[in-house]
């Protein structure tokens, strides 16, 4: 098992990773890191592959009404102040 790191794109504020998904893979959080967003996982890179769905949404936008039943990754707060919500779920 090792720590993964998966940069994300800010501006879509829907996106999927292909990550290798098994009992044991654990999504650690998201952070700034060089002006960029990125997402931590624990994953066993012998695991299959399975694409997970990351929303990212600024704070004051409406989000989806099921929105409670996702992961919530953590809120990120970029240096230039703008400060963004993700969540994310298996498909």
């Amino acid at each position: 098992m090792v720590i993964y790191k998966y940069t994300l794109d800010r501006v879509a504020r829907f996106q999927t990773l292909r990550i290798p998904f098994g009992k044991n893979t654990k999504l650690l959080g998201v952070q700034e890191q060089d002006d960029r967003m990125v997402l931590w996982a624990i994953v066993n890179t012998d695991d299959r592959e399975r694409e997970l769905m990351i929303g990212i949404y600024y704070t004051g936008v409406d989000v989806p009404h099921n929105i409670l039943e996702d992961e919530y990754l953590g809120t990120v707060q970029m240096a230039n102040g703008i400060v963004y919500h993700c969540f994310s779920y298996w498909l």
